[in-house]
């Protein structure tokens, strides 16, 4: 677990591959992140295409991603485990927070959401 997080949002397909399409951006929370953590998790697709990643530099491009910023494997939830925590008191006393909820709310229960830890 990272002192940051990124939820992506990504589509996994019929062949077992798996793409990203939106980055959403938390601002840092420390009584979110424990909580986010500790909800039930899968292993993320190994088959990330066109998914974007992170370079050494810690730049964003497109790639092939496998594990955070941290070195740790990647793993995902569903929106639906996410939505409840929108009362949370790190979500509502960020405007940005309540942003990227009032998206996943928008969200099927069962769309993944990758955790993404910098």
């Amino acid at each position: 677990m990272g002192v940051d997080l990124f939820l992506i949002l990504y589509e996994e397909h019929e062949d077992g591959s798996a793409h990203g399409y939106t980055i959403l951006e938390l601002e840092r929370r420390s009584r979110l992140w424990p909580v986010i953590g500790s909800l039930e998790k899968a292993p993320a697709p190994n088959a990330l295409i066109g998914f974007p990643c992170v370079n050494e530099e810690h730049e964003w491009h497109p790639g092939q991603m496998v594990q955070d910023a941290n070195g740790d494997r990647l793993y995902s939830v569903y929106a639906g485990n996410l939505k409840p925590l929108s009362s949370h008191s790190d979500v509502q006393g960020s405007v940005k927070n309540r942003a990227v909820w009032a998206y996943l709310h928008c969200l099927p229960d069962k769309h993944p959401v990758l955790l993404y830890w910098w």
